[in-house]
């Protein structure tokens, strides 16, 4: 009700079949709003295929603003599971050190908060420093939809397509408010219904 700025579809675009590309590029490019987009474990693509269909690197960050989003890869071609670039990500970090909020997104968690992470204690020591940094957003576990804490919140969606997960098909809204905080939930389009609601 309040409008978007921009939607972020964190991985897992298709499902291994790189055929299914353009397909999905004319499908998000047909929503009428800004959106951004990271690799997933089944989105099986080149960094060439990448660049040429959403016209970025897989590793790549946009300023919105007062805000900006560091979206960064986990994933390869063959759809393994890996820790992002914490250097690259350290660099963007610091480049942005003056803006109001910065937010994270990376479709696999550098922690294993379920059998579907991963382990890179670097990240840890790399986020904590800059205090803008106000949250990283995971997508890959369709069965988690709630926050989870370590320097800085991360927060995962459940799913919005996918055959395994939450009993429904939601997406997260984050609201970054005038006194310095951010609102975010979890939405059941069907029920109408907030879930898990939080501020952060």
């Amino acid at each position: 009700s309040k409008g978007l700025d921009f939607v972020v579809f964190n991985g897992d675009l298709f499902h291994d079949d790189v055929k299914f590309l353009p397909e999905v590029k004319q499908a998000l490019d047909r929503l009428g709003f800004a959106y951004y987009v990271t690799r997933g474990n089944h989105d099986h693509v080149t960094p060439e295929q990448w660049k040429n269909t959403w016209g970025y690197s897989l590793d790549h960050s946009v300023e919105i603003g007062k805000n900006a989003i560091v979206l960064a890869d986990t994933s390869n071609e063959k759809g393994e599971y890996l820790c992002p670039n914490i250097e690259w990500i350290d660099k963007e970090l610091a480049r942005f050190s003056k803006k109001e909020n910065v937010f994270l997104f990376m479709h696999i968690p550098a922690k294993m908060w379920s059998e579907h992470g991963t382990t890179c204690p670097q990240l840890e020591s790399t986020i904590s420093k800059y205090p803008n940094l106000r949250a990283m957003f995971h997508g890959h576990d369709h069965a988690i939809d709630s926050g989870k804490s370590t320097s800085k919140p991360a927060f995962f969606d459940g799913h919005f397509g996918g055959s395994w997960g939450v009993d429904y098909r939601g997406y997260r809204v984050v609201e970054a408010q005038k006194d310095g905080k951010c609102y975010t939930y979890q939405f059941n389009p069907i029920t109408q219904n907030k879930v898990n609601e939080q501020v952060f």
